[in-house]
């Protein structure tokens, strides 16, 4: 009998162990309203200030005003846009072998996820009408708040499977998909139908140190996608406004 507890507590410590573990950080120096709830340590709200550490099970809020950008030690990138939440489940990277595996779920919002260096074809995405697999890419996501959600490729690819027993569908740049909330399959679109708003539009690069010890603001590059209902309105930086399918450093 003793035995079996003991088994018992430590499944329980290990689980609590792995859920709280840190994962990555806050590269985004102006704090904007940004919260993390981690899942075992504390059920309390965090402030998520510039370096600020992110941990596996935790919750991650924005307000209507707010944003954050989150990096892992792999290098993958994820810029929370206004009034959205996501729940980074796990992320693990192996630097031996170069791979990285984990599980990340976009609840409500605007996201840009980009790639790290590491093969990332383990990890998996998340929204409530989707599941997403990523092979090296740079994409956007919005989810509404019925669920309803845009996944939009800006380079590589994904393979996106929408809820309800659809057919996955393989999307490459510039390719685009919407799935209702009634989850009757995935409505192809064009990328620049992705509702984003400011700091999800374009990629945010991570400031570096000054010689002074301060940090040097990062900026943002290579807008892409539509302004929607529930972003704030910026021009495109696409002066042909064609809707062609950009090569890799056209605009």
């Amino acid at each position: 009998m003793k035995s079996r507890y003991l088994a018992i507590a430590l499944a329980l410590t290990s689980s609590a162990a792995m859920a709280d573990s840190q994962i990555g950080n806050v590269v985004q120096p102006d704090y904007s309203g940004a919260t993390g709830t981690r899942a075992v340590s504390s059920a309390a709200l965090e402030e998520l200030h510039y370096n600020r550490d992110v941990f596996a099970g935790e919750t991650v809020r924005t307000p209507a005003d707010g944003s954050t950008v989150i990096k892992f030690q792999d290098l993958t990138q994820i810029q929370v846009g206004h009034n959205s939440t996501i729940v980074l489940d796990s992320f693990v990277y192996d630097p031996q072998t170069a791979t990285s595996t984990g599980s990340i779920a976009f609840t409500k919002g605007v996201f840009r996820f980009i790639s790290g260096t590491a093969s990332d074809k383990a990890v998996g995405l998340k929204t409530p009408t989707t599941t997403i697999a990523i092979r090296g890419t740079r994409v956007l996501i919005n989810v509404g708040d019925d669920g309803s959600s845009d996944v939009g490729v800006v380079d590589g690819s994904v393979e996106v499977t929408p809820c309800g027993g659809g057919s996955a569908v393989t999307l490459g740049q510039g390719e685009a998909v919407r799935v209702s909330a009634a989850c009757n399959g995935a409505e192809h679109m064009h990328l620049s139908e992705v509702p984003v708003d400011t700091t999800v539009a374009s990629d945010f690069d991570a400031p570096s140190p000054a010689q002074n010890g301060s940090v040097v603001a990062g900026h943002q590059s290579s807008v892409t996608g539509n302004m929607g209902a529930n972003a704030h309105e910026v021009e495109p930086q696409d002066p042909d406004r064609d809707g062609d399918k950009d090569k890799p450093g056209e605009n």
